[in-house]
């Protein structure tokens, strides 16, 4: 065998495995990177979905108007409002809040679905 055939043989693997293990943590660290920075970001917009709602429901028991279908009917309506401000994008996601005094945010189930086909009553951030 050639010395060129013997240097190949021996460098060819050491490169190609070199070469496989920068490529799996360049993906490993940028997919981190990446969810970290996803997770972050909704959980931003969350907090802020939380304000709101807790605004809405302060709002209700402070005026004693957790009670009556009406009211708690035009403080969902407000929060989609707000929440709708938020600006996530296209799709969002369907929440729903008890009409119950001192209930917090419940999230049963969660939908990806167009805000276009979301009837009011629900929030969607």
């Amino acid at each position: 065998m050639k010395t060129y055939g013997k240097i190949l043989l021996t460098t060819l693997p050491l490169v190609i495995v070199s070469l496989w293990v920068i490529v799996e943590t360049t993906y490993f660290f940028s997919r981190t990177a990446l969810v970290n920075l996803g997770e972050t970001w909704l959980d931003t917009r969350l907090s802020e979905a939380m304000v709101i709602v807790s605004s809405q429901e302060k709002m209700l028991r402070d005026y004693g108007l957790a009670d009556i279908t009406a009211s708690i009917t035009k403080a969902q309506m407000d929060a989609v409002t707000g929440i709708g401000d938020i600006g996530v994008g296209k799709l969002g996601y369907m929440v729903i809040v008890t009409g119950k005094a001192g209930s917090s945010l419940i999230r049963t189930r969660t939908y990806s679905i167009p805000r276009s086909t979301i009837p009011l009553g629900f929030l969607i951030f």
